[in-house]
């Protein structure tokens, strides 16, 4: 759907329209005297606040990149109706991360330097992921992954996916059909790791023990 917007200029910055009118800069933060709120402004002109300093530092390096404003520009501002910010691409989602960008319903496995998208409903459950692991992101974060191939498959796990089996403390790396045991924390923390997304196997699905990961 295209629609005419007689007040603003639109320009195309990848696949999005954006205004380039806007009374302020986007993608720059801003607040006012007296306020403790800090606002982001979106391609679309709009404000969203950072309700979490952790989020706000995935953006920007500290404090003083937010710019002060006066209240009759930020009040004349609409607010966008997300309601919250996405981790920002500074953000380090980990080794194993589901993620999805909060205009498309796509979710991603981030695995080492590639995104992975699991094609439907049905291969997310089945392969034992969890919706609360799924976690929003700015595009421009995704944009960092390059494209691998799509896990549109149930009868096993993509390479390079921690894994353990339920009732068994171990965790393994899968590489090439073989499972390899973590052996040590330092190793986790090494490879940066997540141990919050173990995928946890249905006993039928078999794979060949091959050598610790143990640097």
């Amino acid at each position: 759907i295209f629609v005419q917007l007689a007040a603003a200029k639109i320009e195309e910055v990848g696949k999005t329209k954006v205004k380039t009118s806007c009374s302020v800069n986007v993608g720059q933060a801003y607040k006012r005297a007296g306020s403790s709120s800090v606002y982001f402004i979106t391609k679309d002109c709009k404000k969203r606040s950072f309700n979490n300093s952790k989020v706000f530092f995935t953006y920007f390096n500290g404090w003083n990149d937010v710019v002060a404003t006066t209240k009759a520009k930020l009040d004349a501002l609409d607010n966008d109706t997300l309601g919250f910010m996405p981790w920002g691409a500074k953000y380090d989602p980990k080794y194993g991360a589901l993620v999805k960008i909060v205009t498309d319903p796509k979710v991603y496995l981030l695995l080492g330097t590639e995104k992975y998208w699991i094609t439907d409903e049905n291969v997310f459950n089945t392969l034992n992921y969890k919706w609360n692991w799924i976690e929003d992101i700015d595009e421009a974060l995704l944009d960092k992954y390059t494209i691998g191939s799509e896990i549109n498959y149930t009868d096993r796990h993509p390479n390079f996916t921690l894994v353990k089996y339920a009732g068994d403390p171990k965790v393994y790396r899968l590489e090439g059909g073989k499972k390899r045991h973590v052996a040590t924390q330092k190793v986790f923390d090494k490879l940066k790791y997540r141990l919050d997304r173990i995928v946890t196997l249905p006993y039928d699905e078999k794979y060949i023990t091959g050598d610790q990961i143990i640097e």
